[in-house]
């Protein structure tokens, strides 16, 4: 009897380590993205306000000086946020996938089913407790699924820096057409 539940505690986590490790995976993939739009918003915006006003015709009643200088400022402008957004970009760590994936879950089953006795080791009755313990764990570890990343910028652009830009985009392929 022993043994058979050793055996089916040691399933259980198996089955619950693969499944943590699939989903800690694309929840990885997301945090990824989630930081990517909050590095490069500010490119987006920009390159989105550079066309705008060239579909709207500016840089031609400029003189050939201005004109010049408000393209390299441009160019400037996408070149400084695509450096600063590419040294702000870092791998996201098993702590913040786990962390992630624990999100709404009662006990942050990710994080501790895997766990190890603290003390009391050589105890059968707190042995069989722990067993119980990181079985419970290890289900609810077992059905974590990973949530669809954050998708939106408001977060990072206070100021709705980036609904400006759009509205110059519009704007700018409306008086082109």
């Amino acid at each position: 009897l022993m043994a058979e539940r050793s055996i089916a505690r040691s399933s259980a986590l198996s089955v619950a380590r693969a499944s943590v490790t699939r989903e800690a995976k694309r929840v990885g993939w997301g945090l990824w993205v989630e930081a990517a739009i909050k590095a490069f918003w500010p490119v987006w915006a920009v390159l989105a306000l550079a066309v705008g006003v060239v579909l709207l015709g500016i840089p031609a009643l400029l003189p050939r000086e201005l004109h010049y200088a408000l393209l390299a400022g441009f160019a400037a402008a996408i070149l400084f946020f695509i450096v600063r957004g590419a040294m702000a970009l870092r791998a996201p760590s098993e702590a913040e996938k786990l962390a992630r994936l624990d999100a709404g879950a009662r006990g942050r089953p990710a994080q501790t089913f895997d766990d190890a006795l603290a003390s009391g080791s050589g105890d059968r009755g707190s042995e069989a407790l722990w067993a119980a313990h990181q079985l419970k764990l290890a289900e609810k570890a077992a059905a974590l699924k990973a949530k669809a990343p954050d998708l939106r910028a408001s977060g990072h652009d206070v100021f709705a820096l980036r609904h400006g830009a759009l509205l110059v985009l519009i704007a700018g392929v409306i008086g082109y057409f």
